[in-house]
């Protein structure tokens, strides 16, 4: 009857821990700017923490335009900017952006979509880029 019991227990907590190990939960975010000329002439993604380094990356895509976005007030205490730039491009029809954020049991994951002009596209120097929001996390952020 004891060696019932054991196998009994030991499949109800081996049943529980394998769930764990194949969470996955999607995660919201928020466009909060994109465009074709930011100004990074390198493909960088960076996770952006507190407001010093939200004002660098916006001091940067602003230098090219006027009037230049508005900082965005964040609380980093609850969220985080995701700054994509997908480098400089010879040609416009270029574009960066996220297409979904999956969270897992230790990591969450970003998955980056890039666009190029299929067929004839303007001459011009581009550099795309694009800005969001999500939930802070002390997790590693993965871009795929």
């Amino acid at each position: 009857m004891k060696y019932v019991l054991y196998i009994i227990t030991f499949l109800i907590f081996g049943c529980a821990s394998g769930k764990q190990q194949n969470y996955t939960q999607e995660i919201q975010f928020e466009t909060l700017v994109q465009g074709s000329n930011g100004g990074y002439l390198n493909n960088e993604f960076i996770i952006v923490k507190n407001q010093d380094e939200l004002k660098t990356v916006y001091t940067q895509i602003n230098k090219v335009r006027k009037p230049g976005f508005p900082i965005p007030k964040i609380d980093f205490e609850k969220e985080l900017i995701l700054a994509l730039f997908l480098g400089e491009k010879t040609t416009g029809g270029h574009a960066i952006s996220i297409t979904k954020i999956i969270e897992t049991i230790d990591e969450v994951q970003v998955f980056v979509q890039t666009n190029a002009p299929d067929g004839m596209a303007t001459s011009a120097m581009t550099q795309p880029y694009y800005f969001c929001k999500i939930p802070r996390t002390e997790k590693s952020i993965v871009f795929k």
